[in-house]
Formats: structure tokens, sequence, C-alpha cells
């Protein structure tokens, strides 16, 4: 007993490192040396073929399984490389516009901070008026001026890169 347990466990350890196809590799690569050192006659031959057919065999069945559709993927992305390399372009100018727009934003954000500071301004002053606070959707032109980011206008910069920088990263 312990003897096949000796010749077995190297077949259990390349079972669980590789699957079948590392077994039949091992398997294949220890007839070929057996017909090689041991085998005389017919019956190496026949053995060193068996060992040259199971390592054959799982480089086929590799192929078949693996690279056939590596290239069939290959393919796929030939036919389509206008619309992929649209795509990516597309992407590009994405980029570049938010940076654009984080530029613009940069050189006017004083000029923002003040304009929804005063509109803030302006829409309390209003809702404190009776007549005005009637008015069907004024609580929700309130709630807007008072979202996190129309508050925080002073902080227009960070949240200008912030948003490119979320940009970019999609």
């Amino acid at each position: 007993m312990p003897n096949i347990q000796a010749l077995s466990a190297p077949i259990v350890k390349a079972y669980k490192a590789g699957g079948y196809g590392l077994v039949f590799v091992f398997v294949g690569t220890m007839l070929l040396l057996l017909a090689l050192f041991f085998g005389k006659g017919a019956l190496g031959y026949v053995v060193g073929v068996v060992g040259a057919f199971m390592i054959l065999a799982v480089l086929g069945l590799f192929y078949i399984q693996d690279i056939k559709k590596l290239r069939d993927v290959n393919n796929t992305i030939r036919r389509n490389q206008e619309p992929i390399d649209t795509v990516q372009e597309t992407a590009i100018q994405m980029t570049d516009l938010a940076y654009t727009l984080q530029a613009l934003a940069f050189k006017n954000a004083e000029e923002i901070a003040v304009a929804v500071t005063q509109v803030r301004k302006t829409v309390k002053d209003a809702t404190a008026i009776p007549v005005l606070s009637n008015i069907p959707g004024i609580e929700r032109i309130v709630r807007i001026t008072d979202n996190d980011f129309i508050v925080r206008a002073d902080d227009l910069s960070k949240s200008i890169v912030a948003t490119t920088i979320a940009t970019k990263a999609v």
C-alpha cells in the first residue's frame, strides 16, 4: 500500500495544481521516460506512443479550448476596429473637454461664486415675502438653492477638480 501512495502522490498533486490536463501531461511524460529507459521491443514503442498521444491530446484540447477562442476574439476586434477607435477617440475628446471646462471654471470661479451667493440671497429674501411664499413650486426653488453644491459655492474649485478627476476615471 505505501508504494501505491508513493506513486500516486505526484499525480494527485498535479491534479490539484492543474486539473486533468496537467495529470495527462505528467503521466504522458512518465510513460515516455519509461519507454525510453526501460522499453525494449514492441512494448516500449506502444508505451512511448501512448505517452506521446496523451501529451499531444492535451495540447490539442488546449488549442481548441483556449487558443482558438483568443483567435476568434482577435478577429472580432479587427472587424470592429473602426467603432473601437471611434469610442477611444471620443473618450479622449471628452477628457480634453473636461479639462477645458475646468480651466474655464477656474478662470471664472470667483464670479460664479458671487453670482450663486447673490441668487441664494435673492431667493431667501423673496420667500420671506408672504405673497411670494405662496407661489406653487417656491419650496422646490428653495430646496435647489439649499443644495450642498450651491451652498458650497466657495468650494467651487475643489468641486470642479473632483468632477474632472471622476470624468478622467471613466
